[in-house]
C-alpha cells in the first residue's frame, strides 16, 4: 500500500465521520418554518457582530471592485449545509433584480434535502442541489459535468475548518472560479476560540464510548461550571442556556474542528494558488487602531515600529495577537491579484461611485457623525465580552468641517460627484479660481478619507452607480469634471493678490 493510498483512506474515513455527524445533526438548525425570517436585504454590520461574507454589497466591493459583472451571475454555495447562507444571498440578488444561477453543494444528503425545501419555500427555482465531497475527484467531476461553466462567486462559510484537508479543498474551489471571480470564506480563529477548544478537549477525554445524549449532559454541566476559568471568564454558560443540541454538537463535539491563525490563513491561500483580497472588517487587523491606555503602546509607537519592518500579513498577525479575542476570520480571496488600493480610475469613474453604509443610517447620524465632529476620530468601544476597542483618527491635513458636511449628505444614492456638486453650490463658486480649486481639492481629500475610514471599519463599501456613459450624460456632473480638469491642469483665474496691491 502506497503512502498516497493510505492518506486517501484516512481522509475518506475522517470525512465519513463528518458526514455522519451532519446527517444526524443538520446545520445550521434553522427550522423550515423560520425560512421566511431570512433577510432579503444585506444584514447591517457591526465591528464584532458575525454576519458572514454572504452579503451582496461586501462581495461587490471586495471581489468585483465596486462593479458587478453584467452577465448572469453563477454562484456556488460550497458546504452550505441546510441553506441559510444560500437563501440569504439569493434573496438579496432577487431583491436587486440581479440575474443569477446557483448550485448548493454539501456533504450531507439530509442537509441538501432541507436546503432544497428551504429554496422551495423561498420560491427560488434557479438553484440546483448536489450532494458530494469537494475532496472527491469524482464528485467534483460530477459537479463540472452538470455545471460546465465556471462560477463568478463561491460562498464558503464555516466549511474549511470542518474538512480533512482545507488547503486542497480551497484549491479545488479555486479551479471552479472564473478568472475574475472570488470566494467568500469564514473560518474559526485560534486565539479567540481558546476557551472553546479547552472545553472540546475536556469533552474528548470524558466522553469516550458515550452516546451523544450522554455527551450533551456532560457538556452542559462543564459549561455551567463557574470554577472553570475559561467557562467563567468567557461566559460559556450562555452557550449552555442559548444553544440547542445541534449547535452544541457543532461547536464542542465536532469530529474535525480546526482553527486558523493569520499566518495559517495566508499559507493556505498561497498553497491554493489564490490571492487574498480583504477581510470583511479590515480594522480588526490594523494594530495601530488598538488603544492601549497610558502605560501601553501608543498608535504612534506601533506605526513607527512597524513601518517598513513588517509585511502586510505580519501586521495583520500583530493585530490578531495584540487583540487576542478574534473568534472568526471573515475574508475574500480572488483568482487573480487585485490592486484595489492603488487602482487608477478616471475622473468620470471616481464620480460614479457611491458610498453605501453597512450600518444603520440612524446609528451613523446619531453616533458616528457627532463622534467625528466632536472628537475628531471614529471610536469603536470595547465590549462586555472582552473585545478591545478600536479607533481611527482624522488626520490633521483633512478638514473636519468638510468631512462632516460630506458625511451628512451620504444617503446611499448620491454619487461622489453629486456630493461635490452640492458642496460647490454651498460654497457659491462663481468661477474657476485658484482659491476655489484649492478648496475643491481639500473637499476631495475629505471625501476620500471618509470613504477610506468607512470601508476600513467595515461600516461602508464603495460601489459604482453609473457607467461612464451615464455620467457623461449628466450635465451637472460633467461641468464639475471640466472644472476639476482645469484645476489639475492649473487652467484657472489666479486671483491671489497681495494686500498691498488692494
Amino acid at each position: 500500500m502506497t503512502l498516497l493510498h493510505l492518506f486517501t483512506i484516512i481522509i475518506a474515513s475522517n470525512e465519513s465521520q463528518v458526514k455522519q455527524m451532519y446527517e444526524n445533526n443538520p446545520f445550521p438548525p434553522l427550522s423550515l418554518e423560520d425560512t421566511k425570517l431570512i433577510s432579503s436585504h444585506p444584514i447591517t454590520r457591526s465591528l464584532r457582530g458575525f454576519i458572514g461574507p454572504s452579503q451582496l454589497p461586501d462581495i461587490i466591493h471586495h471581489i468585483f471592485q465596486g462593479r458587478l459583472p453584467s452577465h448572469t451571475l453563477r454562484i456556488l454555495f460550497a458546504g452550505a449545509g441546510t441553506g441559510t447562507s444560500t437563501i440569504l444571498l439569493s434573496n438579496q440578488l432577487r431583491t436587486q433584480n440581479i440575474s443569477f444561477e446557483a448550485v448548493h453543494f454539501d456533504l450531507s444528503q439530509t442537509s441538501v434535502n432541507i436546503a432544497k425545501k428551504r429554496a422551495d419555500i423561498s420560491l427560488h427555482s434557479n438553484i440546483r442541489f448536489i450532494q458530494g465531497s469537494l475532496l472527491n475527484a469524482k464528485d467534483i467531476q460530477r459537479l463540472q459535468d452538470l455545471e460546465p461553466k465556471p462560477f463568478d462567486y463561491i460562498d464558503c462559510v464555516g466549511m474549511l475548518m470542518a474538512t480533512v484537508d482545507p488547503t486542497q479543498t480551497l484549491k479545488n474551489l479555486g479551479q471552479l472560479l472564473t478568472q475574475d471571480g472570488g470566494i467568500g470564506v469564514m473560518v474559526y480563529a485560534t486565539y479567540g476560540r481558546a476557551p472553546i477548544y479547552q472545553v472540546r478537549r475536556t469533552m474528548q477525554l470524558l466522553s469516550k464510548n458515550k452516546s451523544q445524549k450522554e455527551q450533551l449532559q456532560i457538556l452542559r454541566k462543564i459549561l455551567y461550571d463557574d470554577s472553570n476559568f475559561w467557562a467563567n471568564h468567557a461566559k460559556l454558560s450562555q452557550h449552555a442556556e442559548e444553544y440547542d443540541d445541534i449547535s452544541l454538537v457543532d461547536t464542542y463535539l465536532h469530529p474535525i474542528d480546526r482553527s486558523f491563525t493569520v499566518p495559517e490563513i495566508f499559507e493556505m491561500i498561497n498553497s491554493a494558488e489564490l490571492h487574498f483580497a480583504s477581510f470583511t472588517v479590515p480594522l480588526l487587523y490594523d494594530p495601530s487602531s488598538i488603544p492601549s491606555g497610558q502605560r501601553g503602546l501608543s498608535s504612534f509607537e506601533i506605526e513607527t515600529w512597524t513601518a517598513n519592518k513588517m509585511t502586510v500579513a505580519e501586521k495583520y498577525e500583530l493585530a490578531e495577537t495584540m487583540d487576542g479575542t478574534i473568534e472568526r476570520h471573515e475574508f475574500y480571496v480572488t483568482k487573480k491579484l487585485l490592486d484595489t488600493r492603488k487602482q487608477k480610475r478616471s475622473v468620470l469613474e471616481v464620480l460614479s461611485t457611491i458610498t453605501v453604509l453597512r450600518i444603520s443610517t440612524l446609528y451613523f447620524q446619531q453616533t458616528i457623525i457627532p463622534m467625528l465632529r466632536e472628537l475628531g476620530q471614529l471610536i469603536v468601544p470595547k465590549t462586555e465580552g472582552g473585545h478591545r476597542g478600536r479607533s481611527i483618527r482624522i488626520p490633521a491635513d483633512v478638514d473636519r468641517k468638510d468631512l462632516i458636511k460630506i458625511a451628512n449628505m451620504i444617503d446611499g444614492k448620491s454619487t461622489s460627484g453629486m456630493l461635490l456638486v452640492s458642496l460647490k453650490k454651498r460654497s457659491r463658486y462663481l468661477s474657476e479660481t485658484k482659491q476655489q480649486c484649492d478648496e475643491l481639492k481639500k473637499q476631495i481629500k475629505a471625501l476620500e478619507f471618509l470613504n477610506e475610514m468607512l470601508t476600513h471599519s467595515g461600516y461602508g463599501v464603495i460601489l459604482f452607480k453609473y457607467n461612464k456613459v451615464d455620467v457623461e450624460m449628466d450635465k451637472e456632473q460633467n461641468t464639475w469634471v471640466n472644472m476639476l480638469k482645469k484645476c489639475e491642469n492649473k487652467i484657472y483665474v489666479d486671483d491671489t493678490r497681495n494686500n498691498h496691491d488692494l
